[in-house]
């Protein structure tokens, strides 16, 4: 399965930047202004973002290129709704009476013995609160994780693995990565 996209270039001058002099410009470059007036030809008109900097880069969270190769295709597999997220995470998590065996990985990850809760964010942001069943990797980028599943490939293998971030980024990327890795289930 391949897709491509087609999206139209989006210019800016030099001028459309709050710290940059008009004589910057070249009047030959296309342009799009982001102005507050419906006349862009306008001098008095006011930049809505001045700060503005758009750039293209290899990924949209760093991790060194480790992850740049996963195509989109891979990621959102497996995704759930907050309520499906719910549901399953309760359907999952151990009562304090299911095992006498407090040994066990699963017994203190809280989590039944198929699968592995895995918080994708950083360890700072864990501190600050997470699932009470979530393994923290122990990062302090996102760069890291990688090899954090690299070194737990085998405990991960054959698992259901459930892992939440922030935003969806980094559990997306995590998720195909993991699935890569481990042949998890989904």
């Amino acid at each position: 399965l391949s897709a491509t996209a087609s999206i139209t270039p989006f210019y800016l001058l030099p001028s459309d930047f709050k710290w940059s002099s008009d004589d910057d410009a070249d009047d030959d470059s296309p342009t799009s202004s982001i102005t507050s007036s419906p006349d862009a030809s306008s001098s008095s008109s006011a930049h809505l973002f001045p700060d503005l900097r758009i750039r293209l880069v290899p990924e949209i969270i760093s991790t060194g290129g480790r992850l740049s190769s996963i195509p989109p295709s891979e990621m959102g597999v497996g995704y759930l709704t907050p309520r499906q997220w719910h549901d399953e995470l309760k359907r999952r998590t151990k009562n304090d009476d299911d095992d006498d065996d407090a040994t066990t990985t699963s017994r203190r990850s809280g989590v039944d013995d198929d699968t592995v809760l895995i918080d994708c964010r950083n360890h700072k942001e864990y501190a600050i609160g997470h699932f009470p069943a979530a393994i923290d990797p122990d990062t302090k980028t996102f760069e890291q994780f990688p090899r954090w599943v690299d070194r737990h490939a085998e405990e991960l293998k054959g698992k259901t693995v459930m892992m939440y971030c922030t935003g969806g980024i980094r559990c997306e990327k995590a998720s195909a990565y993991v699935r890569r890795v481990t042949e998890a289930r989904e």
